[in-house]
């Protein structure tokens, strides 16, 4: 309420296109404006311990704090970009892209055509998921549906000559029956993850196996040394759950003198830490030996409590090198709850500049899976922005309507960028 003598103004909340507060609460000022108006009110929060109301009281003096209209919708203000000596706009602007994307020739000349059109410059390419590989190593069989065509390669090649940038995208932990049995038959180890019930899950690799750890590692690795990519992004870098097999509860028995059935959830963080992280460290050293000006990223849960359970650490990561970007999946609808998630991130990283913001490009209704109005991807893009964070990266390719991409080029993306971290 604003008041002054006989006076009364209510004061309204101001709405986002998509029916989310700006944060300003907004009246009409009398014709004949007065000389001070006073301001009460209360903001109500429903916290864990029930509502909770907190008085507001102001008082202001005419003209005191005037500003333009214009910057009561802070979404306008134009984001002030870092620059390099060139002048050109540092950020990230990357792109998720599946396996289906990149199958042909002429899908990737589409991909690359519309990355450019809305200014992008990163290309997170999915080669690795369940039982599909889309590149060339003596490891394992690059995926059938191939015939002889390198993916890879060939997007590397036309990325290049775009001024992409093309960071393979793995998929750590998300393995299929078919893959765990080849694994099986051609190392002799199972990787198999057993439930509590003595359940096989239908998806996903028991990271305690040192020789699953190998495998994968030096999968990235090598695509790393053997094609001029330039980083590396793990997905999946998780436990993927809980696996009760005979073998890891006797090595957890043996780690913490307990039955792995007793574990409480500090322990159970810790064992699947210690294995995700392996994977982290040594795909970091391997990667920056064979390919030294390559970035390692990875994509985490915008929870980092969730997260932890399954064994991700990526502060902890970050702040010992291993990682040089840190991608939140924060797929929220609203855009509040992604301000949320990504101020932790902000707090937990030593250094900001190395988080990229994981925005959705796709929301469900129902059964449905739809792309969003690029109204919604507009405001969460110039959210991340006002945050001071570098960067974002858009899930996923698939789901990029001819509306977004128009976004992109008329209004978000300007201007051509180089990512922040070069």
């Amino acid at each position: 309420m604003a008041t002054a003598g006989r006076w009364r103004c209510e004061l309204g909340t101001e709405w986002a296109p998509l029916d989310e507060p700006t944060g300003w609460m907004c009246g009409r000022l009398a014709d004949d404006v007065p000389d001070e108006i006073h301001l009460s009110g209360s903001v109500r929060l429903q916290t864990p311990d029930g509502l909770r109301s907190h008085p507001v009281r102001a008082s202001f003096r005419r003209g005191e704090g005037l500003v333009p209209a214009e910057s009561f919708r802070r979404s306008d203000v134009p984001p002030r970009f870092a620059r390099n000596d060139q002048g050109m706009i540092r950020e990230t602007r990357a792109i998720w892209v599946s396996p289906m994307d990149i199958t042909t020739a002429e899908a990737i000349e589409t991909l690359v055509a519309r990355c450019r059109q809305g200014r992008l410059n990163v290309i997170l390419a999915n080669i690795l998921v369940r039982n599909t590989f889309m590149a060339q190593s003596d490891l394992w069989p690059t995926s059938k549906a191939n015939h002889g065509f390198d993916p890879l390669a060939h997007l590397i090649a036309r990325a290049h000559a775009a001024s992409l940038e093309v960071h393979p995208w793995f998929c750590v932990t998300y393995r299929d029956q078919a893959f765990r049995q080849w694994f099986a038959e051609a190392h002799g180890v199972a990787i198999d993850m057993i439930d509590r019930r003595g359940r096989t899950l239908r998806f996903g690799a028991d990271i305690h196996r040192p020789e699953y750890r190998d495998f994968v590692v030096r999968i990235m690795v090598g695509v790393a040394r053997d094609y001029p990519v330039d980083g590396i992004h793990l997905d999946y870098i998780r436990s993927m759950g809980q696996c009760f097999c005979k073998r890891c509860r006797e090595e957890f028995a043996r780690r913490f003198g307990k039955p792995l059935e007793e574990a409480g959830p500090e322990q159970w963080s810790q064992w699947q830490r210690e294995a995700v992280g392996e994977i982290v460290r040594r795909t970091a050293e391997g990667v920056r030996r064979v390919r030294p000006r390559a970035k390692l990223s990875a994509a985490v849960f915008a929870n980092m409590a969730g997260g932890a359970a399954q064994g991700q650490d990526p502060a902890g990561w970050a702040r010992r090198g291993w990682l040089d970007i840190v991608i939140p999946m924060d797929y929220q609808i609203q855009t509040l709850y992604v301000r949320q998630c990504e101020r932790e991130f902000l707090e937990a990283l030593d250094d900001d500049d190395k988080l990229v913001s994981g925005l959705s490009l796709y929301m469900r209704s129902g059964t449905q899976v739809l792309s969003r109005p690029p109204e919604l991807v507009r405001e969460q893009i110039q959210l991340v922005r006002r945050m001071g964070i570098r960067g974002y990266c858009l899930f996923a390719y698939r789901h990029l309507s001819d509306a977004q991409l128009e976004a992109l080029h008329a209004e978000l993306n300007t201007e051509l960028a180089v990512p922040h971290f070069r």
